[in-house]
């Protein structure tokens, strides 16, 4: 969290003497209209035949209590208006900044989910199977947040994990079919690089989360060419169960995306089409069974997210 800190000062002198000033006001001020009135009183006497000593102080006196009130109240606005500004004990504003958590759906098979942070469901609809949540804004600092996913139609927890943000990072949780004798629902997270691309180019990253293909996957990113020919690029090898590679820059355009294991030519899957726009930071994430047809609602699937 970044907090703006401002130090213990002393009050400036002014402020003393402003403040002097104004409590002597009321005194000095009546003092002198006491001897000014008179003053005046004794030199135009012969002009006040009329009018007694009395009736001429008094009204002299309400004359001058006007002049002390607006020159008191001046002083008071003026005094109050410097100490306040420079009030040391008075708190610095807190600046808040924030990082960015998204839920996405890839477990085949499991119920519509949401997310809660803090306790705040964060969701409008629940996420159902190949959907994502957008980024929710969370402070960035030293608090630890509660990450929550639950089953919509339930409520029932799914998983619950503490995160400290750090600004102006995205952070993405992924639930998937664990391998396990039970296909286990769990949750998988990343931090997600948002940094601006390259001028010309999109950025990609390949998740795997199929859960019958325990080994190695590999993803080709064929480019599209006008007149149907494509030009074959390896960006992924390797990339194992559980586990999310980082992001590689790529030119814009279009392009065939083929999921294959690695060291076969078996292809899993073939996406075609994908459109890859300049500036745009793409996630592909690999799941479902790859031991299903394609058409089965849990077979495999490649969800493309889009971090921004």
């Amino acid at each position: 969290m970044e907090i703006n800190h401002v130090s213990n000062l002393n009050f400036p002198y002014y402020i003393y003497i402003f403040s002097t000033i104004n409590y002597c006001l009321p005194i000095v001020y009546s003092f002198l209209c006491f001897i000014a009135t008179l003053f005046f009183c004794k030199l135009y006497k012969h002009r006040c035949k009329n009018t007694n000593f009395l009736t001429l102080t008094v009204l002299f006196i309400m004359k001058a209590m006007k002049i002390i009130s607006f020159l008191t109240a001046t002083f008071c606005a003026i005094s109050a208006l410097l100490i306040t500004s420079c009030n040391p004990d008075e708190p610095a504003p807190t600046v808040k900044v924030y990082g960015k958590v998204m839920l996405i759906h890839a477990a085949a098979g499991a119920p519509a989910i949401d997310l809660f942070i803090d306790g705040i469901k964060k969701n409008t609809d629940p996420i159902a199977y190949k959907n994502n949540s957008s980024y929710k804004d969370v402070e960035a600092g030293a608090l630890n947040h509660q990450i929550i996913s639950k089953y919509s139609s339930t409520g029932a927890k799914l998983d619950s994990v503490g995160l400290k943000v750090n600004k102006d990072i995205g952070y993405s949780y992924y639930t998937y079919i664990d391998n396990d004798a039970n296909k286990t629902v769990r949750v998988f997270t990343s931090t997600d690089n948002l940094a601006a691309t390259t001028a010309g180019k999109a950025k990609v990253r390949l998740v795997h989360l199929m859960p019958d293909i325990p080994g190695n996957i590999a993803i080709d990113v064929e480019a599209v060419a006008p007149g149907g020919i494509a030009s074959s690029r390896n960006d992924f090898t390797n990339v194992t169960f559980k586990t999310i590679k980082d992001f590689v820059e790529i030119a814009k355009g279009t392009y065939d995306i083929k999921i294959k294991q690695t060291g076969t030519t078996n292809i899993v899957l073939t996406i075609p089409n994908v459109v890859l726009t300049e500036g745009k930071i793409y996630t592909f994430i690999a799941h479902g069974f790859a031991t299903k047809l394609n058409t089965d609602p849990s077979g495999p699937t490649v969800t493309v997210i889009n971090n921004n």
